[in-house]
């Protein structure tokens, strides 16, 4: 999601002309980004797949006791958004519980940041540290990886962790049951 919605506000700062990397337009651009691109959010992922921007790969690479799960985004992050980035890992780092988190609006231009919140605090859960977690540059991509050695990983943790996923699984809406399907 967090690639989608960076590839978003590439789209949307192009079709206003204005530069991500100068501070007063990226000030002037997210003023109404999120309300724009969220009320027209088909419009915007259109506008991605014409210009190509997509999430590249999804890797899972085991190397010994550690996985890897690697998000590609083929257009690079900016060093205004990793900062904020590093930003939301190191407010993340006081939080306890997600309900905190919530309470806390970290930043509204964007995303209140809870997707970081709620991978720490996951992380924390099953007794990793955020430093688990990075995110940079290469060859003009964005990488964003989480790197699990399970020598630090406590089982106990993580069958809790399994089960509160399960639940909130359980409580999301239920796609209709479709009745009958007519052939064509």
């Amino acid at each position: 999601m967090n690639a989608k919605k960076a590839n978003t506000k590439r789209v949307y700062f192009l079709e206003k002309g204005l530069d991500l990397n100068n501070e007063k337009e990226y000030e002037s651009g997210m003023k109404y980004f999120k309300q724009e691109t969220f009320d027209n959010i088909q419009y915007y992922l259109q506008k991605q797949k014409e210009l190509g921007m997509c999430t590249s790969k999804v890797i899972f690479q085991t190397k010994g006791p550690t996985l890897s799960i690697m998000v590609r985004n083929n257009v690079e992050i900016t060093k205004k958004e990793q900062m904020r980035v590093f930003d939301r890992l190191a407010r993340s780092r006081a939080f306890s519980s997600l309900e905190e988190a919530f309470a806390t609006v970290l930043d509204s231009s964007e995303g209140a940041g809870l997707g970081i919140v709620i991978l720490v605090l996951m992380m924390k859960k099953i007794g990793l540290s955020e430093d688990c977690f990075s995110i940079d540059s290469e060859d003009g991509e964005t990488v964003a990886s989480i790197t699990i050695p399970f020598s630090e990983v406590h089982l106990e943790n993580l069958e809790t962790l399994t089960q509160t996923i399960v639940k909130e699984i359980e409580t999301l809406p239920q796609f209709p049951t479709i009745s009958s399907i007519s052939s064509v």
